[in-house]
């Protein structure tokens, strides 16, 4: 099993995204009973890309976070789950393209359309749409 993600790391490799804090215009108040079992307590983030809001949430490890994707119909990447990202193009850029996230309910792959702004693609410089 793969080790857990930290906060920290988590938050180094989306560099392009800011952590909200309450009072922020557009921060999404976190709820931890709307989440099952597993997260690890006050590990979640409010984050914010190009004025959009989303939640990641810490889970105890990779499976639990994927049955949380499942049922919420999100996306997970390790024992993280990303909430609010589903019905938004520009997130689900984001978490596909930058952390490799993946939403177990969609039967075709999200293929982002446009790279996360300020960044290259993974494994080289440069690159386009």
């Amino acid at each position: 099993m793969e080790p857990r993600l930290k906060v920290d790391e988590l938050l180094k490799t989306l560099a392009v995204v800011k952590e909200m804090k309450k009072g922020d215009d557009g921060y999404i108040h976190f709820r931890a009973e709307y989440y099952g079992p597993g997260q690890i307590k006050d590990s979640y983030k409010v984050l914010s890309y190009q004025s959009l809001a989303f939640i990641a949430v810490e889970f105890e490890n990779s499976e639990i976070a994927k049955n949380e994707a499942m049922r919420l119909n999100q996306y997970y990447h390790r024992n993280w789950l990303f909430d609010e990202v589903r019905d938004e193009p520009i997130l689900k850029d984001l978490v596909v393209y930058q952390l490799k996230a993946i939403n177990p309910n969609d039967k075709s792959p999200w293929v982002p359309r446009h790279h996360p702004k300020g960044d290259s693609p993974p494994g080289g410089a440069g690159g386009g749409h």
